[in-house]
């Protein structure tokens, strides 16, 4: 260190010929020159590396590359709903999340408790999470939810907004029905997470 931008590409037409993601190779060189800003020592990557690059890309395997999902939509919900049973706590749970989880386009991994011991109440929402504001301009009720932390606001954490509506994928609803159907778990206990862990005995 420091690494010349000859050593650089070397090692990018080295690890990517044909064999990993051109993604893969960003986050690899993202590593090094982190170490190097840590080490405070000059970064070299230039035109040379950036031309190695675009080699490596066109060299992807194209069996690597998949088609883009397509998009869900209110029939998938509406199949959804058709297909669980809403007496369940825990399917109540499922479609409660699916249903918040497509209208307030939120990110699962900031909404969801990931296992039974990763619980965190600086990160976490609780099962009395969701707070009833009141009417928009438009006539539509609506609620709240607060995210203690997101990638983006870190912990300063983020308010979700749930619009009441008229279909059967209304997340208002589907969240309320969750929260009725795990009477039992405290208020201060994971959020979406609790449901599951009153099923299986935990």
């Amino acid at each position: 260190m420091p690494a010349s931008e000859l050593l650089l590409a070397l090692f990018v037409a080295n690890c990517a010929a044909g064999k990993v993601l051109s993604s893969m190779v960003d986050k690899w060189l993202a590593g090094i020159h982190w170490g190097h800003q840590v080490m405070d020592a000059p970064w070299f990557g230039s035109h040379l590396l950036s031309q190695v690059k675009k080699g490596a890309m066109k060299l992807t395997p194209p069996d690597s590359w998949h088609p883009k999902h397509r998009p869900i939509t209110l029939e998938h919900l509406d199949a959804l709903r058709r297909h669980l049973d809403l007496s369940s706590s825990f399917e109540a749970a499922v479609y409660a999340v699916a249903c918040v989880a497509f209208w307030a386009c939120c990110c699962l991994g900031e909404f969801l408790v990931t296992s039974h011991g990763a619980f965190n109440l600086q990160r976490d929402i609780l099962q009395g999470c969701l707070k009833t504001c009141g009417v928009a301009k438009f006539g539509c009720c609506f609620s709240m939810l607060h995210l203690p932390k997101t990638k983006t606001k870190g912990h300063q954490g983020e308010d979700i907004y749930l619009i009441d509506c008229p279909l059967l994928s209304n997340q208002v609803n589907a969240f309320k029905h969750h929260l009725a159907s795990s009477p039992h778990v405290p208020e201060d206990a994971p959020c979406l997470c609790g449901s599951l862990l009153m099923a299986d005995g935990s």
